[in-house]
């Protein structure tokens, strides 16, 4: 299964600027990206593809929000369980729009299918070992 690494320190100021890097004024595109183990050119083909809104753009480039980072995330978090990007997107919705409940719902059931497959597994290999 994919692990999803640890998030590295993004706290560096902005290109060009003097100031302190400040969560709230959002995340340039290589921030994000960042934060997400993911590369900028992946944050690119989902904003393309229309599965994270648009940033806003302000003169100094591009601005992502936390809520972009969390979609970002949940689609990477469901991708690594072994969905397709699409169903990754179905299950969560339109950007800013409530997530599929049946989806999510018949994710949670094939997981629970996969958990009782190995168990049974399990048992096999517990009984070719003599136990």
């Amino acid at each position: 299964m994919t692990t999803l690494s640890p998030a590295p320190d993004v706290t560096a100021r902005r290109r060009g600027s003097r100031r302190p890097f400040d969560p709230a004024e959002g995340y340039s595109i290589k921030q994000a990206a960042r934060l997400a183990g993911t590369t900028t050119r992946t944050l690119r083909y989902y904003v393309g593809r229309g599965l994270i809104e648009e940033p806003e753009r302000t003169a100094a480039g591009n601005v992502y929000s936390e809520a972009h980072l969390v979609r970002l995330l949940r689609l990477r978090q469901l991708t690594a369980m072994g969905l397709s990007l699409d169903d990754a997107a179905e299950a969560l919705g339109p950007p800013g729009g409530a997530p599929s409940a049946d989806l999510l719902r018949e994710l949670d059931q094939r997981l629970a299918d996969r958990v009782t497959e190995i168990e049974e597994q399990r048992r096999l290999i517990a009984e070719l070992l003599g136990g």
